[in-house]
């Protein structure tokens, strides 16, 4: 094909057919596909990569899917040339469907264990604060407790006739 018939291109007659239904290819353009209304191009310019594939010998990947989202590709444009001039435009579909999904598993999967060690983490950090608040309060509550048995213990001795007051306030001094 020539330069200026960039959209007649050859296409992967087994990903055609397989879509589309029907083996007689030859002679139609892209554009003219049933398949090509049903494709989205993420990078929306398939124009400019014929007309660069048309123009050097490297290999240009876009990636496509079809509109409900069914099934995913790679696309791969070439040049086809003979002696320095570009006599047509190959384009390859390779169907990338399940890996996406892989990758979609595998994402969340990853989000899934990320979440799991954050709650982990979270309910060793909730441990450690929890012991960290027990310690003292538990020192507070045994010295509440000492304090508790001393006042009842006072309380007592002022009502016996055996201690006398001296040995109250001498008692006192001693605590405090």
């Amino acid at each position: 094909l020539m330069k200026h018939e960039l959209k007649n291109a050859f296409v992967s007659l087994n990903i055609i057919k397989k879509i589309n239904g029907s083996t007689s290819l030859i002679g139609k353009k892209f554009s003219d596909l049933s398949i090509s209304k049903q494709i989205v191009i993420k990078q929306k310019n398939l124009g400019n990569y014929l007309e660069k594939a048309s123009s050097d010998d490297k290999t240009y990947k876009i990636d496509a899917s079809l509109k409900d989202g069914s099934k995913f590709f790679n696309i791969e444009i070439s040049g086809i040339f003979t002696d320095n001039q570009c006599v047509g435009i190959l384009i390859l579909f390779k169907d990338i469907t399940q890996h996406v999904h892989d990758m979609e598993t595998l994402k969340q999967n990853q989000n899934t264990l990320m979440e799991r060690e954050r709650l982990a983490t979270l309910g060793q950090m909730v441990g450690g604060i929890a012991h960290n608040l027990k310690t003292p309060i538990m020192s507070i509550a045994g010295a509440m407790e000492g304090l508790q048995d001393l006042i009842t213990e006072y309380d007592k001795s002022i009502d016996d006739p055996d201690v006398r007051s001296e040995e109250h306030t001498s008692e006192l001094q001693s605590h405090v």
